[in-house]
């Protein structure tokens, strides 16, 4: 239970805790407003695990306290800037910018491996990133698909600089400290060196690899496998040719001093970027259960691996922690190369894991259901105030982002009497019920449940919250200035009242971005919850998506 539960929700007299929109292994990301300044934030409140004792619980506190410090030093449009840092109740809590986002993890999930100009693009920002947080004194030491959040104008955010070294900070050699995932720790992290700048640039290629390839370089059944094969193993080449194939495997580099530097990797992605690519082949069964073991073993303390199992993948084609369907592939089998492992190695690697059972818990999860500090699962305002999700896939430790496949039952219209042809009944585990197109692929992010056209950037959404508002259009008009203030190209059509069976219920149109989206909301208050059922497609696909808003209307049901 949250400390924060049944008591005050209000932290450090100013910053309203309003919903939570993640939890991970070491506490909660929470929705708040603040009440000086009158704007949204994200606020993550780091929960001490019950097995550490005072010793380790102070490391964590120090630990927190060090990430505020790391990121608030960094002031970079593709780094999640951070405001404050509170302690209450003998816990602190991180404040930071809410985001429209989602994790690229999730991204890769749900779609598949990127265009090879899109994982170029991606990793230009990146390096940007990192660029000013080198020169700040500041390594990362986590880079990956779950710590990288997709805004919903593309943007790629670097976040959770939650272990990050800063210069003349002491190191902190406690066991429940978080030190990164394996899939993409750089060797020298792996042995158990101080890590530079240059392990930074090895995750990044790795993160890179895992978005041109939809898989991690390296990744077997456990951590212990994995870790060998970043130290011992020869990494596959990954499936693109050109620049960027070769920034990849020189970013792969085993020995840092050999590893692509800033300006190296500049110049190559920025001939990526300008060379045309088509879109790698789909996903495969096969990548899927090898990114879903890169999650599950991401998170790693200094001496164990996280416990925390990854989220299933929907029944949608599509890299690291939410519901989304099948990967690109061509082996399930662990890297080879167990010959030139060392006894030294493995008896080190191994007493490395005996402690993992030990702190399992302490652990923080990739798989987008945890930390993804800044993640407004909003690229679209809410229900009543609900987190809402841009076109993703969570947070990780993350933005906030862990989906689940949710049982469905499709029905024809002719045994279902209501349902159109072409939809599918949707009966929800939350109870409520919606008729959405075949087809359409599903993902769940804590309260919404998404449904995306695969061929499109059309999607339906459903947010859901216990404490609905008791007026729908003064709720929309609240969250219209914070939603216009993050979306360049805002213009409000209409936020009308609408007749809406016996509810309270509001519609708010309106349309945002260069393309532009075009969107329509219908909030509603039904008594014991509310309701928002949010269409997003392009301007362009307006008229010919009528259908399907009115098919979700006719056919929507509350629970009870």
């Amino acid at each position: 239970m949250s400390p924060l539960d049944g008591q005050t929700r209000l932290l450090g007299g100013r910053y309203r805790l309003e919903e939570s929109i993640g939890h991970g292994g070491m506490g909660t990301v929470w929705r708040g407003h603040d009440e000086v300044l009158g704007r949204a934030v994200a606020v993550k409140e780091v929960r001490f695990p019950a097995e550490l004792g005072e010793k380790e619980q102070e490391d964590l506190r120090r630990r927190t306290l060090r990430e505020a410090r790391a990121t608030a030093s960094l002031s970079h449009p593709n780094v999640v800037t951070t405001y404050d840092v509170v302690e209450q109740d003998g816990l602190p809590y991180i404040v930071m910018e809410l985001l429209s986002a989602c994790s690229l993890s999730d991204l890769l999930r749900q779609d598949g491996a990127l265009p090879p100009q899109r994982v170029a693009q991606i990793g230009l920002e990146l390096l940007s990133a990192l660029e000013l947080s080198h020169r700040k004194g500041v390594v990362h030491r986590d880079v990956k698909p779950g710590n990288v959040l997709i805004n919903d104008d593309g943007r790629a955010i670097l976040t959770d600089f939650g272990i990050a070294t800063m210069a003349g900070d002491p190191a902190l050699t406690s066991t429940g400290v978080v030190l990164g995932s394996p899939a993409y720790m750089s060797p020298e992290r792996a042995r158990g060196r101080k890590p530079g700048p240059e392990a930074d640039m090895w995750s990044l290629g790795a993160t890179l690899y895992a978005a041109a390839e939809g898989r991690p370089p390296y990744d077997g059944d456990n951590a212990l496998v994995t870790l060998t094969a970043v130290i011992s193993d020869p990494v596959e080449p990954p499936g693109v040719d050109g620049p960027l194939g070769e920034a990849i495997l020189g970013l792969l580099e085993k020995e840092p001093s050999k590893r692509m530097s800033i300006a190296q990797t500049r110049a190559l992605l920025q001939k990526a970027l300008a060379t045309p690519g088509g879109v790698p082949p789909g996903p495969s069964a096969v990548a899927a259960a090898e990114l879903d073991r890169a999650a599950r073993t991401e998170a790693l303390p200094l001496a164990a691996a996280a416990a925390a199992p990854a989220p299933p993948p929907p029944a949608r084609v599509a890299a690291d922690e939410t519901p989304f369907s099948v990967w690109r592939g061509d082996e399930d089998e662990p890297p080879a190369g167990g010959g030139r492992r060392t006894a030294v190695l493995l008896l080190a690697l191994v007493a490395l894991l005996a402690l993992a059972t030990v702190i399992a818990f302490s652990a923080l999860r990739d798989d987008g259901s945890g930390e993804n500090t800044a993640s407004d699962p909003g690229n679209s305002p809410s229900a009543n105030q609900q987190p809402s999700q841009s076109p993703s896939d969570t947070t990780s430790e993350g933005a906030a982002t862990t989906s689940e496949p949710e049982p469905s039952t499709t029905t024809s219209a002719q045994n279902q009497g209501g349902v159109p042809a072409g939809f599918r009944m949707h009966r929800d585990a939350t109870g409520f019920r919606i008729a959405v197109p075949r087809g359409w692929r599903q993902s769940r992010d804590g309260t919404q449940v998404r449904f995306s056209d695969p061929n499109s950037s059309r999607y339906l959404m459903i947010d859901q919250t216990d404490n609905p508002k008791d007026d729908a259009v003064a709720d929309w008009e609240a969250q219209e200035q914070s939603f216009r203030s993050r979306h360049a190209g805002y213009e409000r059509i209409r936020i009308d009242s609408v007749d809406y069976r016996d509810y309270e219920a509001a519609d708010w149109e309106f349309l945002f971005g260069n393309a532009p989206t075009h969107v329509l909301n219908r909030g509603m208050n039904t008594g014991a919850k509310g309701y928002a059922i949010y269409f997003s497609s392009p301007d362009s696909q307006w008229d010919e998506s009528d259908s399907i808003r009115q098919a979700a209307f006719d056919t929507f049901r509350p629970a009870g």
